[in-house]
C-alpha cells in the first residue's frame, strides 16, 4: 500500500481510498504492538472508520484540484463523485456525508467493542456532526473552502481524542481493564 498509495491517481478513480487504507494501517500495528493482539471485533471497525476520515477529508482536499486533474488526466475521489454544480454536486456530497458515516460508526464500533462510557459517544457525535456539516456544507467549487475544510478535519481526530478520554474515565471499573 506504501508504494501503491503515490500512483494510485493513475490507475485508479479512487485514489483517495488508498491513501486511507495506507494510512491507517498505523491503527492495526499500533494496537498489536501496545495490546500484542490481533482483536478484529475492536480493529475492523476502528480500521474502516479512519480510513473513511481519511476519504472524507482528502476528497475535500481533491475539489481544490478538479479543474486541473481533468487537464492532466488524472484521477480523484472528487471527480469520480462529481464535480459540477447540479446532480454530480448532490452525488458528492452523499458520497461525503457516506464518509462522515462510515467514519463516526466505525469509531463508534470500536468504541462499543471496548465498552466506552456515554461521554465517549457525545464526543464522537460532536465531532461526526462536523464531518457532516462539512459534507453538507462546503462550496465544493470554492478552492480557499475545499482548503479551509480539509484543514479543519484534525478537529475530529481531537475531539475523538477527548472523547476517548472522557468515555475511558466514565468506563466502569470492571470494563475499564479493556483498554
Amino acid at each position: 500500500l506504501v508504494v501503491a498509495s503515490p500512483l494510485a491517481k493513475r490507475v485508479t478513480s479512487w485514489p483517495q481510498l488508498v491513501l486511507g487504507l495506507t494510512f491507517n494501517w498505523g491503527a492495526l500495528v499500533g494496537w498489536s504492538a501496545v495490546r500484542g493482539e490481533l482483536a478484529l471485533e475492536v480493529l475492523v471497525p476502528l480500521y474502516l472508520g479512519a480510513a473513511c476520515w481519511t476519504l472524507h477529508y482528502d476528497t475535500l482536499y481533491a475539489y481544490q484540484d478538479v479543474r486541473d486533474d481533468k487537464r492532466i488526466g488524472v484521477r480523484s475521489s472528487a471527480l469520480s463523485l462529481g464535480a459540477e454544480v447540479g446532480s454530480g454536486e448532490l452525488r458528492a456530497r452523499a458520497g461525503l456525508a457516506l464518509f462522515a458515516l462510515g467514519a463516526t460508526a466505525g469509531v463508534a464500533g470500536a468504541g462499543a467493542a471496548v465498552g466506552m462510557g456515554a461521554p465517549f459517544y457525545a464526543g464522537l457525535a460532536l465531532g461526526g456532526s462536523g464531518l457532516t456539516w462539512h459534507a453538507a456544507m462546503v462550496p465544493l467549487s470554492n478552492r480557499a473552502a475545499c482548503l479551509a475544510a480539509f484543514q479543519q478535519s484534525h478537529y475530529f481526530g481531537l475531539v475523538v481524542a477527548a472523547a476517548i478520554v472522557a468515555g475511558r474515565v466514565a468506563q466502569p471499573m470492571a470494563a475499564a481493564s479493556v483498554i
